[in-house]
């Protein structure tokens, strides 16, 4: 059984050599898009709905549709400089999203539809032009890590 496994994620090693922004590990899939300059997410990766983590950083160009939520047990996706993406996105229809990295999208507040994400433990938000926040931060009961940093002008109330 040992061998068993050790040649399959060898077998795997090669698939990422040939592909590699994809990763699965244990049913556990994941896509490393950092930087690839993509402006949608590439058709292969709709095969694989149950992925849980997206890296799709650097994408400046990136725009992300109504098709992009049949990711519906996303657990983690950062999108830090992708500025095409749009601040209206619903963010809320991933009720399993527990880290979301927004950096460096030229926001000026946090998408309300983050508010609503029930299950949030990790929001970072830095490098924005972000003044104030909203007391719907108090909605993220589950929120353990808040990452405002580079906001300059950023006003907040203790």
């Amino acid at each position: 059984m040992t061998r068993l496994t050790i040649m399959f994620t060898i077998l795997l090693l090669n698939v990422n050599v040939a592909f590699s922004q994809f990763m699965k590990t244990a049913n556990t899939y994941s896509f490393d898009y950092k930087s690839k300059n993509i402006e949608s997410i590439p058709d292969t990766a709709f095969m694989y709905p149950n992925t849980k983590y997206f890296n799709l950083d650097g994408n400046e160009n990136l725009k992300l549709d109504s098709n992009f939520l049949i990711f519906s047990e996303l657990e983690m996706i950062s999108v830090s400089s992708c500025i095409g993406i749009d601040s209206l996105f619903p963010w809320d229809r991933f009720s399993k999203l527990a880290n979301l990295d927004l950096s460096y999208l030229e926001y000026k507040k946090i998408p309300n539809s983050v508010y609503r994400i029930p299950n949030l433990t990790d929001l970072y938000i830095d490098g924005n032009y972000i003044k104030t926040i909203s007391d719907s931060i108090f909605n993220l009961k589950n929120l353990e890590w808040l990452n405002l940093s580079e906001n300059y002008g950023l006003n907040v109330r203790v």
